[in-house]
């Protein structure tokens, strides 16, 4: 994990106890990790292990919330390093505040999508395409989340992967099944 002995800061999965967006530097000697901003400054560096952790919650002074760390573990589908570029992007983007408040709308519109659909749809009818079209565009978006997350924390065999949280789960089985 990236805590050390010499620090009394525990920087695990809670968020309370973690720093203000004050601080500029954390000093921790003997850790093997990456701790990065939001505004992709490196706040420190020490040498390369097979976990970084990461401040990714860019809105934590409008939101007046502590920075979230999310600690990525290993190479993602054997081909995402904790340190590539692309999966830190994946990573700071499925955390944020507002991609989860997006998802929750697209949930919400599937939702009401769902309850419009009836079978006595007249195939043809612009109601029927627009809900075919709008059955597309849903299971799009949320493929799109899935495969985010996925390169983000990895597919199942790293500590925090995409397939060991619960809701992740149910998500996986709902866009296989789409």
């Amino acid at each position: 994990s990236c805590s050390s002995e010499s620090d009394s800061r525990d920087l695990s999965e809670s968020s309370t106890d973690l720093p203000t967006g004050q601080e500029k530097t954390y000093r921790k000697p003997k850790q093997s990790c990456m701790v990065v901003s939001c505004d992709e400054e490196l706040v420190e560096y020490l040498p390369p292990a097979k976990i970084a952790s990461v401040v990714l919650n860019d809105d934590a002074d409008m939101f007046g919330d502590p920075p979230k760390f999310i600690k990525l573990h290993g190479k993602s589908l054997w081909l995402f390093g904790p340190f590539n570029r692309f999966r830190l992007f994946c990573a700071r983007l499925v955390v944020n505040r507002w991609f989860e408040y997006l998802m929750i709308f697209f949930v919400i519109l599937s939702c009401v999508e769902l309850m419009i659909e009836n079978p006595s749809i007249e195939e043809g009818s612009w109601l029927f395409i627009t809900l075919f079209v709008a059955n597309i565009v849903f299971v799009v978006v949320f493929a799109l989340e899935m495969m985010l997350k996925v390169v983000a924390y990895g597919f199942v065999l790293h500590r925090g992967a995409y397939l060991k949280n619960y809701w992740n789960i149910i998500d996986f089985l709902i866009v296989i099944v789409a």
